[in-house]
């Protein structure tokens, strides 16, 4: 690292020199153009002014004697790393056609061009101009709100979880383009340009896009769980009051990401031992009821209430699970510098 002080010029303006190294390695002359751009706490000196367009990145995926396990991850592994062509190939593609093609549809952007007896060709159309990693947020915000609500009253067999785990591919959708968006703007500062966000930015709506996700997803699962369940009135209304605390701190810690208000963040998260220590305290309730069973010598209602309790014990740890996810949001925007 080298360090060089600022030279005064004229009245309103500053100069540093550059390294004699660097200028010869990129063939830079007096008068050469560069690019600078700067934020909060930074300066960056890059002589891509006038950067062409890259070139499309293609990849070919053989299928051949490989799971759809092995294909859906080998797809979506290329679509996330840039790849703008991704061929998938084999001696018959008709086998597999169907499950490939439901592959592709959930990867946004991502259409096919042609299809042959032995080859499947797809490519990525979404220019970068024209994407907003804002509007994706917001959507992917709008939807698990949507979701948290539905799944809430799944509690009173108000909704079908099925309903849910569509829009939870709808959510994941999303992530995998605001994923690939993110490490293309990373690896490029023409992208960066484009998109119009600094490395830090785009650091924290990845993280933002991670939680959204696991959140959401935390849904699908416990809605499914619900379903299965017939809670009794009272524990019903205990679940449904943890529950809509843990959705509140997450509609705030969402505000306080808009807004970039730090002191809202510190509270959801100074908060969360709280919501982690409602979820344990009833769990620990249902617990309870088993020992009274016990001690009535209630057999058939113990074995009947122990499968209940299994499937109670994965919905308590999938809100606690959100309620985490919802502090790792608050953590990113105090820890944001911009």
């Amino acid at each position: 690292m080298e360090f060089r002080k600022l030279i005064s010029f004229g009245k309103s303006s500053y100069i540093v020199t550059l390294p004699k190294e660097w200028i010869s390695r990129n063939n830079l002359k007096k008068g050469s153009a560069l690019s600078i751009e700067s934020d909060r706490n930074s300066v960056t000196i890059s002589t891509n002014l006038g950067e062409k367009e890259s070139e499309k990145k293609s990849m070919a995926i053989n299928i051949d004697n490989k799971s759809m396990d092995e294909i859906r991850t080998e797809i979506v592994t290329a679509y996330l790393t840039n790849y703008d062509i991704i061929e998938i190939l084999s001696k018959s593609v008709k086998d597999k056609d169907e499950k490939v093609k439901e592959i592709i549809k959930d990867l946004a952007g991502l259409l096919i061009l042609e299809q042959t007896a032995t080859k499947i060709t797809a490519k990525y159309f979404f220019d970068e101009k024209e994407i907003s990693l804002g509007n994706f947020i917001r959507r992917m915000d709008n939807i698990t709100r949507s979701l948290v609500i539905d799944s809430i009253e799944c509690i009173d067999g108000a909704r079908n979880h099925l309903s849910i785990k569509q829009r939870d591919m709808d959510i994941n959708r999303l992530n995998f383009l605001v994923i690939r968006t993110v490490r293309a703007a990373m690896g490029s500062t023409r992208v960066q340009r484009k998109i119009g966000k600094t490395i830090s930015q785009l650091y924290k709506i990845l993280i933002v896009a991670e939680k959204l996700e696991k959140i959401a997803d935390r849904q699908k699962r416990i809605s499914r769980d619900l379903q299965s369940l017939k809670l009794s009135r009272s524990f019903g209304a205990k679940l449904k009051e943890i529950y809509n605390t843990i959705n509140q701190a997450f509609k705030d810690v969402m505000k306080a990401y808009y807004q970039d208000d730090k002191s809202l963040a510190l509270k959801i998260e100074i908060s969360n031992k709280s919501r982690i220590n409602s979820c344990d305290k009833l769990l620990s309730s249902d617990i309870r009821k088993e020992y009274r069973m016990i001690r009535e010598n209630r057999r058939e209602k113990l074995v009947e209430h122990l499968h209940e309790h299994m499937i109670m014990g994965n919905i308590i740890n999938n809100l606690k699970a959100m309620t985490t996810s919802v502090k790792m949001l608050a953590r990113a925007i105090m820890n944001s510098t911009d």
